[in-house]
């Protein structure tokens, strides 16, 4: 678990946020985000799963000869939209990790504000106390 202190260095670290972080299609600081190496692999293997959901329904209708152009074209198309589909919800759900980090961040940068008003605001009570108590000491010890 981190310190407080090393929330505040990464909070500190964070750039600006802007519309292009929300989308995460640009590498930052932040590991969670996609680069482009990994936003690559998703396009190829969406263009996979679509190039096999044509093949597959080409040899499926042809094997009975009935091979429909409209056919082969709509299950690429919703192979494609799947693929999208399960893109935009990695994508989502690496802004919602994000989410979640920065509200972390924040809450444990406030947990470090409040302990020091509190103990700011508790000082000269505990010094007060601090002395009845040795004074209660003394007056017994006499």
């Amino acid at each position: 678990m981190m310190s407080i202190k090393e929330w505040r260095c990464d909070f500190q670290e964070l750039p600006s946020f802007g519309l292009i972080k929300k989308y995460k299609y640009f590498r930052s600081p932040n590991k969670d985000m996609l680069s482009w190496k990994e936003i690559g692999r998703e396009i190829i293997l969406s263009v996979v799963m679509v190039l096999s959901a044509v093949g597959l329904v080409y040899k499926w209708l042809s094997a009975f000869d009935r091979v429909d152009a409209t056919i082969v074209f709509l299950a690429a198309l919703l192979i494609a939209s799947l693929a999208m589909f399960l893109i935009s919800i990695e994508l989502r759900m690496q802004a919602m990790t994000e989410e979640f980090q920065n509200v972390k961040r924040t809450i444990a940068i406030s947990s470090d504000e409040l302990e020091r008003r509190i103990a700011t605001a508790m000082r000269p009570e505990l010094r007060e106390l601090a002395e009845k108590i040795d004074s209660i000491q003394r007056k017994m010890f006499r």
